[in-house]
Order: C-alpha cells, then sequence, then structure tokens
C-alpha cells in the first residue's frame, strides 16, 4: 500500500489561509462595535450638547414657544407626547438658530396632537463627510 500524505508546502498554505480567514472574520465582528463619532466645531457633537439650552413652554394646548438661549443651532427637535396613554416620539421640522424665538404649531410641524412631555433638541455633524443628525436625549426638556 501506498500511504502518503499531502505536502508539508500545501499544509503550510492551507493553515495560512485558514488563519487569514479566521483574522478577516474576527476583523469585521470587532468593527462592528466601533463606531464612527459625529463631529460639530471640530469636537464630538455630545460636547455641542452640552452646549444647547432651549427655553420651552406651552403657550395653549398644540403651541410651543420654544426659545433657543444657547450657542449651537438646533436643527429639529423631537417631541415625546402622550396620547391616549401611550407615548410616542416624533420629529419636529424647523430649525433653531442661537438667540432666536419660535412658536411652534405641534399639529402643523409635527403632524401629530396630544399632550407634550418633553422636547429633545437634535443637531446635525459630521462623519465621514456626510451629516448626521444627532438627538442630545440627555438634554431633553420636561414639561
Amino acid at each position: 500500500m501506498d500511504k502518503r500524505g499531502i505536502s508539508p508546502v500545501i499544509a503550510t498554505v492551507l493553515l495560512i489561509a485558514i488563519v487569514v480567514v479566521i483574522a478577516a472574520i474576527i476583523f469585521i465582528w470587532a468593527s462592528n462595535f466601533v463606531s464612527e463619532d459625529i463631529e460639530k466645531f471640530g469636537s464630538s457633537i455630545k460636547n455641542a450638547c452640552a452646549d444647547v439650552d432651549l427655553e420651552v413652554s406651552e403657550i395653549q394646548p398644540g403651541y410651543l414657544n420654544i426659545v433657543n438661549r444657547g450657542d449651537v443651532p438646533v436643527f429639529a427637535i423631537n417631541l415625546k407626547v402622550n396620547f391616549d396613554g401611550d407615548s410616542e416620539i416624533s420629529k419636529c421640522t424647523g430649525s433653531f438658530s442661537p438667540g432666536q424665538a419660535t412658536i411652534l404649531s405641534i399639529a402643523d410641524s409635527c403632524e401629530m396632537s396630544g399632550e407634550v412631555i418633553s422636547v429633545i433638541p437634535i443637531l446635525v455633524g459630521t462623519t465621514n463627510g456626510e451629516n448626521k443628525e444627532y438627538a442630545c436625549d440627555k438634554n431633553q426638556i420636561v414639561l
């Protein structure tokens, strides 16, 4: 009987190929855990969120008076609205420049109705040359 195994060269090539494939799988898996940071004014957008200062008051049911007292322009807002016992988050269009006061109609700008619970500012930053929205959840204003 002729007992022959695979040659050492083929075995080495197979081992290297297996190691490369496993390394690629681990790299792709690990890269999903690391996210690109969104930047605003050259630093993390989380730092810009700390400078957001919105003053929000309900002037009558369905209308909010929003004053941007901070130094950061706010792109839009998310409203957390209580409707029939459930709460929903709705994005409202409109931007709020520093120093600007705006009266916002919830029905027109947010296309919803109900009791407003909180207001969450949304900023726009850049990552990889693209504009991305970022909700400053820690800066929400509770009404």
